[in-house]
């Protein structure tokens, strides 16, 4: 919501957005920036963590089902429902904490 506010207010003086993805949530965050630059007008570049080994595709998408990828310098805003991307059964199992 806070980006949100903060795009409306730049939006309103004509200054462009640039989202910032490199550790929210990894590729989950990342999917949700691409969601709020597809809403904002005056954005049209999402930085985002792809320089291995730290942030290679495999460990910044680790937690979902598919990567998200670029192709010719682009990644498209996914359109699947909610964020547009399937969390990793496998990923949620590994962490979760079981009740005794």
């Amino acid at each position: 919501m806070e980006t949100w506010k903060i795009a409306t207010l730049a939006e309103a003086r004509g200054i462009p957005c640039i989202l910032h993805s490199y550790s929210v949530g990894l590729g989950l965050g990342f999917a949700a920036n691409l969601q709020v630059a597809g809403a904002i007008s005056l954005c049209d570049w999402v930085e985002y963590a792809h320089e291995p080994p730290a942030y290679s595709v495999e460990v910044r998408d680790s937690i979902l089902e598919e990567p998200i990828l670029a192709r010719d310098g682009e990644v498209e805003i996914l359109n699947n429902p909610g964020l547009g991307v399937e969390l990793a059964e496998g990923f949620l199992q590994k962490y979760a904490v079981l009740e005794e």
